[in-house]
């Protein structure tokens, strides 16, 4: 067999074959784009818990230095006559919680933690497309290894057939005519797998950088593939329950939701606890004192700030809710296509199978026929271009039908 322009491309086949599923491991290893998403699921906890400390309060440090005109009074008073100084400084730290905003932090904690879960929600969905490019890309090479193989069969077979023609033209058995279709056929068929071969190339390429490795582990030449019939009813409430795409836009819903109530609490009153631990500098004396205070805050008007900011949240959620609607609909039609694609590529692998057989039968009549003198060369060629071409689309009928089986595992949340 002819492998010279890409046998290369391969690992000697003693190596252990790389698996459809080991693959799939390799490239959620080495791919750099989840790392982004990994780093974006940090952020988003780290955000969480953010929200989480802030409903605690603030511990600060205080200090102030103020320099007056004229000397003055400075509270707390702790001796007579009264101290005056133009000079004062004042420092300590000091405590500041809300008690009350009409649960307006909670709303925020809660916004945070589905922002939280969103990132998760959207990693596990780009794992799971990187999962199905990375099938589909496996599979369009063994498709294009299944084709390639099958020319150069067919490469082998017409180096063979132009051997016997130009014995049987010496001899006068075969006419000119016949010697020189072969020829013509066998430099078609080696274009042939010069196109091929970088077809194959580039699909290597493509999956060599989904797997995010510099040198490809050995490929298999075959893989098992088991096709039955899909049932669209079945599948259905696993689809709606586990779609990524529509788990994605229910975590933005969530957060829409709560970032909306969030915002209606800044038309409720805000109660603070504030206790201050300060010290007095003045005069050349120093007074500590503490204090505590709880301040209750009702904003009134604020040029229609509150009113646009809930407005806005509003606006978002009611955006999300039109989302999940379209992407349910998006999300049904690629379901009940692929289905419906599944269960048609049965009959293209039945169908393949036997145009297989069929044009073997033909093939081996017409090499018969020819080598007794009673056929053409023309239909030769034609049988075994039919009988090779057949063999190449029986294994590739199965090969699309496990790509289409990738795809719908990724709608199936897979």
């Amino acid at each position: 067999m002819r492998f010279k322009l890409w046998a290369g491309l391969l690992l000697p086949t003693l190596a252990l074959s790389l698996t459809p599923k080991e693959a799939v491991e390799l490239a959620l290893k080495n791919n750099p784009s989840l790392a982004a998403y990994r780093e974006g699921i940090g952020a988003a906890e780290n955000a969480l818990r953010a929200q989480v400390a802030a409903r605690f309060g603030e511990l600060s440090l205080l200090w102030n230095y103020n320099q007056y005109k004229f000397a003055r009074v400075v509270a707390p008073i702790s001796s007579f006559p009264l101290l005056r100084d133009d000079q004062v400084r004042i420092y300590g730290f000091q405590y500041r919680v809300r008690l009350f905003d009409g649960c307006g932090q909670l709303f925020l904690i809660r916004a945070k933690a589905a922002e939280a879960e969103l990132a998760r929600l959207d990693y596990e969905r780009a794992a799971r497309e990187l999962a199905r490019l990375v099938k589909e890309a496996y599979f369009d090479y063994l498709k294009a290894r299944a084709r390639l193989l099958a020319l150069q069969k067919r490469l082998e077979a017409t180096e063979k057939l132009l051997e016997v023609v130009k014995t049987g033209y010496e001899t006068g058995k075969f006419p000119l005519v016949d010697l020189l279709q072969v020829r013509a056929e066998l430099e078609a068929v080696r274009g042939q797998e010069a196109a091929l071969s970088a077809r194959l190339r580039a699909t290597l390429e493509r999956l060599k950088r989904l797997l995010g490795v510099e040198k490809l582990p050995s490929l298999p030449q075959k893989v098992e593939v088991k096709p039955a019939p899909v049932e669209a009813q079945r599948l259905l409430p696993d689809l709606l329950r586990a779609n990524p795409e529509l788990r994605l836009v229910r975590g933005r819903e969530r957060a829409a939701r709560e970032y909306r109530r969030a915002a209606f609490t800044d038309f409720l009153p805000k109660v603070d606890f504030v206790y201050q631990n300060l010290t007095y500098s003045y005069d050349g004396t120093k007074t500590r004192d503490w204090s505590y205070a709880i301040t209750a805050s009702m904003p009134l008007f604020d040029f229609g700030r509150r009113y646009f900011t809930y407005r806005r949240a509003l606006h978002e959620e009611k955006k999300v809710r039109l989302t999940e609607a379209e992407t349910k609909n998006a999300v049904l039609e690629s379901f009940y296509s692929l289905v419906a694609g599944l269960n048609a590529q049965l009959e293209i692998i039945k169908a393949a199978a036997e145009k297989l057989r069929h044009a073997e039968r033909a093939y081996e009549v017409e090499k018969t026929r020819y080598e007794a003198g009673k056929g053409s060369v023309y239909d030769l060629l034609k049988a075994q271009a039919l009988y090779f071409d057949a063999l190449a689309e029986r294994e590739e009928a199965l090969y699309e039908w496990a790509k289409l089986k990738a795809a719908l595992d990724y709608l199936l949340g897979r």
